[in-house]
């Protein structure tokens, strides 16, 4: 029977050494590549889940019951309802009335696109305004 060189075994085991690291090096910046595209990703999906709550047909359904308030019944709405797009315009809206609307909107998390507005009066006011989701 024939003995195996201590030599042959050392530099087996030198190279067997080296393809570990060498795989281990390569992994850990494979799982680091992998974390920072999870971490953008993480991001994107809380960005998108926010604007999804914000733009979500419930929001705008309350918008739409709060101008069909009988608060705004002097206000005559015209509402012009597309697929992506909301348009509003009264021809006669009463100062008092256009404040409160404009808290509700600036305090709400609406997608204002447009807005124009002017005076008539002292006391009235006629607007257009757009939201675009």
């Amino acid at each position: 029977m024939k003995k195996i060189n201590p030599l042959y075994i050392a530099v087996l085991l030198i190279m067997l050494f080296i393809f570990v690291e060498y795989n281990l090096h390569r992994s850990k910046q494979e799982l680091e590549q992998n974390f920072q595209l999870f971490q953008k990703n993480k991001q994107l999906a809380v960005k998108l889940d926010a604007l999804r709550e914000g733009y979500s047909s419930k929001h705008i359904a309350e918008f739409l019951h709060i101008l069909r308030s009988d608060r705004f019944k002097d206000a005559k709405f015209k509402i012009k309802r597309q697929a992506n797009s909301l348009r509003i315009v009264s021809k006669n809206i009463s100062l008092d009335d256009l404040n409160y609307l404009f808290s509700k909107i600036l305090n709400g998390n609406f997608p204002i696109s447009s807005f124009t507005l002017t005076r008539l009066s002292a006391e009235k006011a006629s607007m257009v305004l757009e939201l675009k989701w």
